[in-house]
């Protein structure tokens, strides 16, 4: 594989990963204040979605690693 493309999918692997974290870290952090106080039905909407968009959004960014490496 060239080079480049190998490239642009360590990009995207790492992208997809640090995007999955940030979700994580959200989810987290609405679990903790949603335990002290009642939250919106928005936020309680956006913790739901980032806790299930998490592991898709790891296994996305581990396919491309595994992807980028493997060729």
């Amino acid at each position: 594989m060239p080079d480049e493309a190998v490239r642009i999918m360590n990009f995207f692997g790492t992208f997809f990963m640090l995007l999955a974290i940030t979700c994580l870290a959200i989810a987290v952090i609405l679990n903790v204040v949603k335990n002290q106080v009642n939250l919106n039905d928005i936020f309680k909407k956006i913790e739901i979605i980032c806790a299930i968009v998490t592991p898709a959004l790891i296994i996305i960014s581990i396919m491309f690693y595994v992807f980028a490496n493997i060729f």
